[in-house]
């Protein structure tokens, strides 16, 4: 069953203090994360994945003997309330910091808690100018150009020439992708034939504008809110254009917003990875269904705990040097070079169900609607005006 808001409410003050139950040879671990506001599920999922996985390692003996105690503060998106957490979290001596927040938070914060040589793991995103100046960080997910490269390869794969980008100019990760999409495009000597600012609800203006210039893909360039209301507006036209777009697309809330009905058409890129089926039935069993965040913080969690057994005083170095075998969602750098099937392919079907893509072929029909290849770029190329 999930947890409501009132017991949610109930439960956090013991997780705020949850290092209060351990001995004092524990362990700790930091987690500055939103538990309020519009990413409060997102940080939710990290927390209750962090507590299955702390509680497993625990009850199985610790780490040399020392139990694992968790710190998480909430900074509810609030730079000035993070870094009032960062104060108190960088006293504790932490071994690492499960990190979530925005571009704001994570320009100013961060280089507080990389400068005093703490570890930061980071289940999703991390929005920095410059991802190559992070020494410090692990994290799951690819960075823009890693990202940019496995979506645009596989599509011209399929066939795919004509393409749009949808940016969000205020935000500092739409920028980072779109300057890696259009770099990827560079490369295979392929121009945009259109680009479209996302500063409100897509308009008919901006629809119309993509079918006189026979756009097939769209690449969109920002968070799933936006990229919602794009999949909302091409299923409510009929439009067979491909919706293109970041791993924030890989979302049960991406598939809230924009309706299971709506994504049928939709692409995203995600690294390759399995759901361990104990952890599934333990936080189906306490929290309700889980979520690829909360996943990626599970595997993030018990990769830690390998490398402190085994490099206490450097996980870090531990982490960078490991192998791990396809399904296996795994810590490296931002810059890290990734192996060929990290990122695979994913769409979701009518039910919001994600399944994995096949490797390009031309043609390639899709049983979800979209075609992709010869067959697909020639039924996209005409339809009708988007009514005004």
């Amino acid at each position: 069953m999930k947890l409501s808001c009132l017991k949610w409410a109930a439960l956090l003050p013991l997780i705020l203090n949850l290092n209060a139950c351990f001995p004092q040879n524990s362990i700790n671990l930091s987690v500055s994360i939103p538990l309020t506001g519009p990413e409060a599920p997102r940080g939710q999922s990290i927390v209750n994945a962090l507590l299955l996985a702390v509680e497993e390692i625990n009850q199985s003996g610790g780490i040399a003997g020392n139990t694992i105690s968790l710190n998480i503060r909430d900074h509810r998106g609030d730079p000035t309330l993070a870094r009032e957490n960062s104060r108190d979290l960088l006293k504790l001596n932490s071994k690492g910091l499960f990190f979530l927040a925005g571009a704001e938070i994570s320009q100013e914060i961060l280089p507080h808690y990389l400068e005093k040589k703490l570890l930061v793991l980071a289940p999703g995103r991390i929005q920095l100018e410059n991802p190559g100046t992070a020494h410090g960080i692990m994290q799951n997910l690819a960075n823009p150009d890693q990202e940019a490269q496995s979506l645009i390869n596989y599509l011209v794969k399929s066939g795919y020439k004509r393409f749009a980008i949808v940016t969000e100019p205020e935000s500092l990760f739409a920028r980072a992708l779109q300057k890696a999409y259009q770099r990827q495009l560079n490369f295979f000597q392929l121009k945009t034939v259109s680009q479209i600012i996302q500063n409100s609800e897509p308009s008919l203006k901006n629809i119309q504008n993509l079918l006189e210039n026979e756009t097939e893909v769209i690449l969109y360039a920002g968070g799933y809110s936006g990229a919602a209301q794009w999949a909302q507006n091409l299923s409510n036209l009929n439009l067979n254009l491909v919706l293109a777009g970041p791993q924030d697309l890989f979302d049960k809330e991406f598939i809230r917003q924009a309706g299971k009905s709506n994504v049928q058409n939709v692409l995203t890129v995600f690294p390759d990875m399995e759901t361990p089926e104990e952890f599934s039935k333990k936080y189906r069993s306490r929290f309700g269904e889980t979520s690829p965040l909360a996943t990626l913080t599970y595997l993030s969690a018990h990769q830690l705990f390998t490398a402190l057994k085994a490099s206490p005083q450097a996980p870090e170095v531990f982490l960078s040097a490991q192998k791990f075998s396809p399904g296996q969602a795994f810590l490296h750098p931002p810059m890290a070079r990734l192996p060929e099937n990290y990122l695979v392919l994913w769409q979701p079907d009518s039910l919001g169900q994600f399944k994995k893509l096949p490797s390009p072929q031309r043609p390639l029909l899709q049983k979800s609607g979209i075609l992709l290849g010869e067959k697909g770029r020639n039924r996209v190329q005409k339809r009708p005006a988007a009514k005004r």
